[in-house]
């Protein structure tokens, strides 16, 4: 499905949630369920790999520092830093949509009427389901690229810490490491777009 999508879609990344971080759960990391027909279903561990799909999650020996941060305030907590999994507290962060995550893939298994599941599936539309898996469809995924109106300081994190808690929208501030370049200027939204045309962004 996912695969079809992307043949005919401008690029997306999809995220895979199978409950990893749900309070009084003990489950093992994905990694070490990769063979479990749950974790195959939400395409876990490298799987994308192997589909040519572009997920945001899974393990990498050489993860950058600013993605672990990033991770960390999508889900309000660190994990290991080889890995970047969505867990059940930022199945709500407005960083998914930041994230170009258009298809949410869910462990059908799970509850649907648990917090988590609510909150991860909340203004999202259902699009295929098998007794594995059920898919949903984010509307509220930004492209792979756009033109913001605003650009900040991110001093200390904060601006990552209010992009993650809503208060700034990511929609129309960007945050840089140090000082933002000369010139920059706040200017009204809707005077510019980014656009995606065959496998280029202008």
């Amino acid at each position: 499905f996912l695969q079809a999508r992307q043949a005919s879609e401008p690029p997306f990344r999809y995220v895979g949630y199978g409950g990893a971080g749900f309070p009084g759960e003990r489950l093992a990391a994905y990694e070490d369920r990769r063979m479990e027909p749950r974790v195959i279903a939400t395409l876990q561990h490298a799987r994308p790999l192997r589909l040519h799909l572009e997920s945001i999650q899974g393990y990498d020996p050489l993860q950058l520092q600013s993605y672990v941060d990033y991770m960390t305030a999508l889900n309000r907590q660190p994990q290991n830093y080889h890995k970047a999994h969505l867990l059940a507290g930022g199945t709500g962060s407005p960083l998914l949509n930041l994230l170009n995550v258009r298809y949410i893939v869910l462990d059908a298994t799970l509850p649907s009427d648990r917090w988590d599941v609510v909150a991860l599936t909340a203004g999202k539309r259902e699009v295929y389901r098998t007794p594995q898996v059920v898919i949903y469809q984010n509307p509220a995924a930004m492209p792979r690229a756009w033109i913001v109106h605003d650009v900040r300081r991110n001093s200390d994190s904060l601006g990552l810490h209010q992009l993650a808690n809503g208060v700034v929208d990511g929609r129309d501030v960007a945050f840089v490491e140090g000082e933002p370049p000369d010139g920059i200027t706040p200017l009204p939204e809707g005077t510019s777009v980014a656009q995606w045309q065959a496998g280029q962004t202008q």
